[in-house]
Order: structure tokens, then sequence, then C-alpha cells
């Protein structure tokens, strides 16, 4: 997701990419339409579109990083199980997000292009705490469409009734792992990163 655009990081063929757009399946719930796809039956073959993927991905220089992620990523990977002796068959989903770190402005020296990113990195990770907080205070309304990234973990269930997706409740499981830098000129971002986590961690539904 960069600055509130969908990107195709395994999209390989000549030409633009065909126009992505966030839509409902029956089966696996939220997804995207027209984003390329491959059939896996290894790790090694994961590490490596998990690899091509993240060559393709928007970096750029703050003066905060050298080489910022400009943008998150969200790799899906949808798991198919059978059952041979009782003739069943499950189907299951993980998703790995890598969310770009948030960043000051008066900190990062962000302008032009940059500018416009942290801008839109800024306000996806505050619709995502905003998410956050009405699971935790369990309001009938979850606020998903306020961006991009939060849109992804929506979904209409056929009858027209919105519920959330195995990902933040019912079956499913949710881990997050916060990174925060140990120095002393970081303490603002780390304690903003910690809070953050904490209000995550209300999340029980």
């Amino acid at each position: 997701v960069y600055n509130e655009q969908l990107r195709d990081l395994l999209y390989g063929e000549a030409g633009d990419p065909p126009k992505l757009t966030i839509m409902h399946d029956d089966a696996w719930g939220t997804v995207v339409n027209n984003v390329s796809t491959y059939e896996v039956t290894s790790m090694e073959q994961i590490n490596l579109l998990m690899a091509k993927a993240a060559k393709q991905r928007a970096v750029g220089y703050t003066d905060m990083n050298a080489a910022s992620s400009r943008s998150h990523s969200i790799f899906a990977l949808y798991l198919t199980g059978v059952n041979e002796a009782l003739g069943s068959e499950l189907h299951g989903a993980l998703h790995l997000v890598d969310l770009a770190g948030s960043e000051r402005l008066d900190r990062s020296g962000a302008t032009g292009e940059r500018l416009k990113e942290t801008q839109n990195i800024n306000k996806s990770l505050s619709s995502l705490a905003t998410v956050f907080s009405a699971k935790a205070a369990r309001q009938a309304h979850v606020p998903f469409r306020d961006s991009k990234l939060t849109y992804l973990m929506d979904s209409c269930h056929r009858s027209g009734t919105r519920i959330l997706e195995p990902c933040l409740s019912g079956q499913g499981k949710t881990l997050m792992v916060v990174n925060v830098a140990p120095e002393e000129s970081n303490s603002h971002e780390t304690l903003c990163s910690l809070r953050f986590a904490n209000q995550v961690s209300q999340c029980d539904t």
C-alpha cells in the first residue's frame, strides 16, 4: 500500500499492471482482485516470492533512515489441507503485514515526495490505531474504510452485514511484533510505539 494506492509487487509482465480493487470472496473474505497469485508447495518457493516482492517495495532516504520503507507490505498465503481418511478439506489464510514506520516530520526532514509518503504512512497508521480502539471498545461500527490498509482487514458478508474477518476475530489469531530503537534520541518514537502496542493488546475479540 503506497500513498493509499495498491501495488502488485509480484507483477512481472510487460506493460502497465491491471487495476487492483479490494473485493469480497465467499471462500477467503477480503481479497485484492487482479493481483498476481502463485501456487506454491514449499517454503523455498515462498521465500523466493517474498524476496522478489521486497526488491520491488518503495524505499527512500530520510534524515531518520537511509533506507526507509515508504509503504506497507502485505503477503497473503492461502492454505488448503486435505484429510484423505475423512474425505474433508480445510481452508486457512496467513497474512504477513510489514508496516512502514511512523516518522515525525520535524525529524525526518521529509520534503516533496518524501513528505507526501510520510503523511500517508502516518494517516494510515492512525487509521489502524482507530480500528483497534473501536475493537477494544466493542463499538458496533469499526471504521475499516478510512484507509486502504485497514480496508484490507474488512469484509462484507453475503447477507450485506458487515463482519470482522478471522484475522481480527472469530477463530483467527493475530500476532503483532513492535520494533523499537534503544537510543535515547529515539525515546519519543519508542514511547509512541509502546503506546500503540498497549492499545492493540486491549483487543480480545
